[in-house]
């Protein structure tokens, strides 16, 4: 019996140690799903921080470029007008340069007739004069001609 006894001892005993372990793996499940769960809703936070970190440093990266676009397109909408306004005055300039040019010839044109008129009427007087001259010799030649006894 006493062999009886402490089988039924040791039999408590396991059974007691089995429901102990069991308890234990119970609690230590229970420990390890809480612990995933922890780890999981940390890991979801964390991702979510990072992903609203990530939105908003791609806002800022955005209102950044939309900034420096609009500086390029006022930087560019300024030199236009510029080199507009230096066409303008260029245009102006080159018309002005035309009409003065324009006038001088003109006036080149016109004192060049006024030369060639009297240049004409120069070498009309100078011809008239020689034609005369040569009409006297010719004139005189005849002349002396007509008054030479003729030789037979």
């Amino acid at each position: 019996m006493a062999d009886e006894s402490t089988a039924a001892a040791a039999a408590e005993q396991v059974a007691s140690i089995l429901e102990a372990a069991e308890q234990t793996a119970d609690r230590l499940r229970e420990d390890a799903r809480a612990e995933a769960e922890r780890i999981v809703k940390e890991a979801d936070a964390g991702a979510r921080q990072i992903l609203a970190d990530a939105t908003n440093k791609g806002l800022i990266i955005v209102a950044d470029a939309e900034r420096a676009a609009d500086q390029v397109h006022q930087d560019a909408a300024v030199k236009a007008r510029e080199l507009l306004r230096d066409a303008r005055q260029t245009a102006e300039a080159v018309r002005t340069e035309g009409v003065t040019l324009s006038g001088d010839l003109r006036e080149m044109g016109s004192s060049l007739r006024v030369n060639a008129e009297r240049l004409l009427g120069g070498v009309q007087s100078i011809h008239a004069r020689l034609r005369a001259d040569i009409d006297r010799v010719e004139s005189e030649a005849r002349k002396g001609r007509a008054e030479q006894p003729e030789a037979d």
